[in-house]
């Protein structure tokens, strides 16, 4: 079975060691290196990727507060469009008026009435003005209703009648005419203006008023005026004229219309004031009174017209007639502009109301944006400043610093991220502290220890001024009984070699009177007295050395105890080395154990990763369950789709705190190799510490010879004693015994001089101590 082929990237990552950070290059798995596939999405920044949210969501909001204001002002625009319509009405109102009495007054100053003919030049004049306020009103406006043509045409045509001077039949019948063309007018006015598409019903019921009644009853009025003035003037009446001013008297007072009969303007016109009134009870005040007061006056200038013209009686004047009809027109017309100024009102109360309801919404719009504002760039403040805590703590831990911790307090999971992020921090902060001050422990014991191997280096030349440095660690105890034990063996080798000088002294004395004892055994025959004294003070001094010689045997028991004592001692510094050893050893084992415990890490990390994988698992889940969900799970979608991002940004962390914990574990590692070093190091002062003692043992030994010899010289001194007295006893026998005292005197100066030789041999093994 063929290996698979495996693809391996070189990557410097930041090692944190006892040293620091340290650059070092690994072999990593390419397939470890390479990011899932995220598509489009992946590739973009997380606020473009919140942009993306949130744009979906704000169209919808701006494009109905945008549909919202731009129908607000659609009604702006259309009460402006009304309002314009109903100050064109005005002035078209004034100028049929001015029309009106024109004709009037041009059919009585035709049929031989002179006295009207200045007024009429006049009213002629205000017509003209009256055209050319309206040109002017137009332009000013833009001529938003494309009247200029048509009220240029009207203009000519008035012109045109101006220029008619013939009877007063045609001259009726063309301003007539003009006057039917203005009512056209005001009809296109009123519709192209919106007036007739107004939804409120007191608007509809005055426009209905002021555009369609209202000019009817004036103009049947002037018609009535014109024709009465006409009749009156040339005192008769045709029967045309009569039938059309019959009919004209029959609309102005019907009340109740039949099929049949003729349609009264008076009725639809009140009809309409009475539907305005219902639809605003107000407008009582300002048109009911005069509605009533008009009716009134209508009445009396019919009535006077049927009297004087219609039964022909012909007796009025034209001119107080004309005066007479000209007081229900101005009723009428008062009334008109009550109407446009009620009118006007509404509209300035119902742009009004729709200004303040467009700044409102726009209030409410920029509100909302604002609001819309600050909530996304909270939202965005709160990703991405700790996103951007996490990058740069992340970066710094990267680098290998463990002082830098994730400033956030935030509960979301962004928080909980950076909470565990610091928690972790912190963690490797003291891992690192500790290791840190192991380090330093582990140092300082091995200055420590390489110093007291060359004091002990010293100690085993036979330097035994030295001393160890005492220090706090664990050698501290070691050193400290080392140095007692170095002081105890100077002591009791200064008393070996006090009594090595004293027996080298006692044997040259022994070695002195043995041989005064032969020179005086080979003259006894001739010096028995001076034997006897001698022999007296060679008892003295035999009994003295015998008690030296009991000194140096005791002195030499003492020197063999000190060196059995040195031996314990360094039995017990053996002891003590193989407790550091043990010591070590543990410290080993602890920093196993601090392994294993980053071996847990390691695995709780691996449990993060499988948590973090089954969260993503569980986003993914959920983001199918929402859209199976349809319209109602597209939030829980982006919800789901949040979570699963989080959960790979803490797969992400969670790898890279794996990593971390591989980093220690290697660290540790290496603090288990030094501290096996260590224990080494301490196995080799126990080596030479076991040396130490065996050189103790060799003293001991020669102790233990000292004693015998000094033993056997108190045994011969005793000896000697014995003979002394003996002699004392039997003089006579000293002839006899003279040989005999002879050869022991030479053994015992042999043995003296062995004993003298034991003494320097023992004087110049202690020579190569260095005592105080």
């Amino acid at each position: 079975m063929m290996a698979l082929q495996r693809e391996f990237h070189e990557v410097e990552v930041k090692q944190v060691g006892l040293l620091g950070a340290q650059p070092r290059k690994l072999r990593v798995d390419a397939e470890l290196l390479e990011a899932p596939i995220t598509g489009f999405f992946g590739n973009l920044r997380i606020p473009y990727k919140l942009a993306l949210l949130v744009l979906p969501l704000l169209f919808p909001l701006f494009y109905l507060l945008f549909s919202l204001v731009l129908e607000q002002q659609a009604d702006i625009n259309f009460v402006r469009a009304e309002k314009q319509g109903a100050l064109l009405l005005q002035h078209t109102s004034i100028l049929i008026k001015n029309i009106s009495e024109h004709r009037s007054m041009s059919a009585a100053v035709l049929s031989g009435n002179q006295e009207l003919a200045i007024p009429r030049s006049q009213k002629a004049e205000e017509v003209n003005r009256g055209f050319a306020l309206l040109e002017q009103t137009l332009r000013s406006e833009g001529d938003p209703l494309g009247l200029g043509k048509r009220l240029e045409a009207l203009k000519v045509r008035w012109d045109t009648t101006l220029a008619l001077n013939t009877n007063a039949e045609l001259y009726i019948r063309e301003h007539t005419q003009l006057v039917q063309q203005l009512f056209a007018l005001n009809e296109q006015i009123a519709a192209q203006s919106n007036l007739l598409l107004d939804p409120t019903v007191q608007v509809y019921w005055l426009v209905d008023s002021v555009v369609y009644r209202l000019p009817q009853v004036m103009e049947a009025l002037s018609l009535v005026q014109g024709l009465g003035s006409a009749a009156l003037q040339s005192k008769t009446l045709s029967p045309d004229q009569e039938r059309r001013l019959s009919g004209l008297l029959m609309a102005l007072t019907s009340r109740n219309s039949q099929p049949w009969e003729i349609p009264s303007v008076t009725a639809s016109l009140e009809r309409s004031i009475q539907n305005a009134l219902q639809a605003s009870p107000n407008l009582e005040s300002s048109l009911g009174e005069q509605v009533s007061s008009a009716r009134a006056i209508t009445e009396g200038a019919v009535e006077l017209a049927r009297r004087e013209v219609l039964s022909r009686r012909m007796n009025l004047n034209p001119t107080l007639f004309y005066e007479q009809l000209s007081r229900p027109i101005e009723a009428y017309f008062a009334l008109q502009n009550a109407s446009f100024n009620q009118l006007n009102s509404a509209l300035d109360e119902r742009l009004g109301h729709l200004v303040n309801r467009q700044v409102l919404s726009l209030f409410i719009v920029l509100f909302a944006l604002a609001l819309s504002l600050w909530l996304i760039l909270g939202v965005l403040n709160s990703i991405l400043a700790p996103l951007g805590e996490l990058s740069k703590t992340a970066a710094e831990l990267g680098r290998g610093n463990l002082s830098s911790l994730v400033r956030l307090r935030s509960r979301d999971e962004l928080g909980l991220v950076g909470k565990t992020l610091n928690q972790s921090i912190l963690t490797l902060r003291s891992l690192m502290e500790q290791q840190e001050a192991e380090r330093q422990r582990g140092l300082r014991l091995q200055e420590n220890v390489r110093r007291f191997l060359d004091v002990a280096t010293e100690i085993a030349k036979g330097d035994l001024t030295r001393r160890g440095e005492v220090t706090e660690d664990v050698l501290g105890s070691v050193v400290d009984a080392v140095n007692f034990t170095v002081e105890e063996i100077a002591h009791l080798l200064k008393g070996v070699k006090e009594a090595a000088e004293s027996v080298n002294r006692s044997a040259t004395q022994v070695d002195q009177l043995t041989a005064s004892i032969a020179m005086g055994a080979l003259t006894q025959a001739g010096e028995v007295r001076q034997v006897q004294e001698e022999t007296r003070q060679l008892s003295q001094g035999i009994r003295q050395m015998a008690e030296r010689a009991g000194g140096a045997a005791q002195a030499a028991q003492e020197t063999l105890e000190a060196a059995q004592q040195g031996q314990q001692a360094v039995t017990q510094t053996l002891s003590s080395m193989s407790d550091i050893r043990g010591e070590m050893q543990a410290i080993a084992e602890s920093v196993q154990k601090l392994a294993e415990r980053s071996a847990e890490i390691e695995s709780i990390t691996r449990v993060l990763e499988e948590f973090a994988s089954q969260t993503n698992l569980l986003a993914l889940n959920a983001a199918f369950e929402a859209a199976g969900a349809g319209p109602a799970g597209r939030r829980f979608a982006v919800v789901a789709e949040e979570i699963r991002k989080l959960a790979e940004e803490s797969a992400r962390e969670t790898a890279r705190v794996g990593a971390l914990v591989q980093q220690v574990q290697g660290e540790v590692e290496r603090v288990v190799e030094r501290v096996q070093e260590g224990v080494r190091e301490v196995t080799t002062g126990h080596t030479v510490a076991q040396t130490a003692g065996s050189r103790l043992e060799d003293i001991a030994r020669l102790a233990a010879q000292s004693a015998h010899l000094a033993q056997e010289i108190s045994s011969l001194a005793q000896i000697q004693v014995g003979a002394v007295e003996r002699v004392d006893q039997a003089m006579q026998k000293i002839a006899q015994t003279a040989q005999k005292t002879n050869e022991q005197s030479q053994e015992g100066r042999r043995s003296a001089e062995g004993m003298r030789i034991l003494a320097a041999q023992l004087a110049g093994n202690l020579a190569r101590f260095r005592l105080s």
